[in-house]
């Protein structure tokens, strides 16, 4: 695998700035990637950094860790959700 050019925000405190301009917004992974992307698209002052096999590599492995992590929490929460909800039937919402 070729290694590709990607953009490069080396300062912090730039998206930092940037992400104030998003108001009303909580704080989650998605505001900040599309502040990311924003400043990506509007900025022409970035650097280019370029990802090699190995740092690609690192990136899928930790990448593929996320997903199970988030799909061990989802379905934590749905069992937990299911013992809840069975100790305490009037707690279930009906659906209406």
């Amino acid at each position: 695998m070729a290694a590709r050019p990607e953009g490069n925000l080396r300062s912090r405190p730039h998206v930092d700035r940037a992400r104030d301009a998003y108001r009303g917004e909580a704080k989650t992974d998605a505001r900040d990637t599309r502040v990311i992307a924003d400043q990506a698209r509007m900025r022409c002052d970035l650097g280019e950094l370029v990802l090699g096999e190995e740092a690609l590599a690192e990136l899928q492995l930790l990448l593929t860790r996320r997903r199970d992590l988030v799909t061990d929490q989802s379905r934590t929460i749905a069992r937990l959700r299911e013992a809840i909800l069975s100790s305490f039937p009037p707690w279930s919402v009906s659906s209406t």
